[in-house]
């Protein structure tokens, strides 16, 4: 009779184990779900996050200071070789010593057209 009763109570506890790591697993996976789901910042605070039009007009202005940078290097009296290189810089490398030299110019360049510019309208 005590056999009988001790493998009741190790069946149901070992049911009750199965059970509740079941019900576990699975709230450990809607869980999962919904962390993939968002980003790890959106979890968090959801104001520190910008609207699609804020990404937009971001991706927009990087697209137009790459056009200007590419304008820049196409004008600029270098070899073909080193504008080669800057282009492949510019996509693989960007910390490169050669670019950011390059980049540097390019900055010091645009300050002097701007000063420029503004005692031309100044005139």
């Amino acid at each position: 009779m005590d056999m009988k009763i001790l493998v009741c109570v190790a069946f149901l506890s070992i049911a009750a184990q199965g059970i509740s790591q079941e019900t576990r697993g699975q709230q450990q996976a809607k869980t999962n779900e919904l962390h993939k789901s968002r980003s790890a910042i959106s979890r968090f605070d959801h104001n520190l996050l910008d609207s699609e039009t804020e990404k937009e007009r971001r991706r927009m202005e990087q697209e137009r200071q790459r056009e200007q940078l590419l304008t820049y290097l196409d004008t600029a009296s270098i070899s073909q070789s080193l504008k080669r290189n800057i282009l492949s810089d510019m996509d693989k490398n960007p910390f490169s010593g050669r670019f950011k030299k390059f980049m540097l110019r390019y900055r010091k360049d645009m300050k002097a057209a701007r000063a420029n510019n503004a005692m031309a309208q100044q005139k």
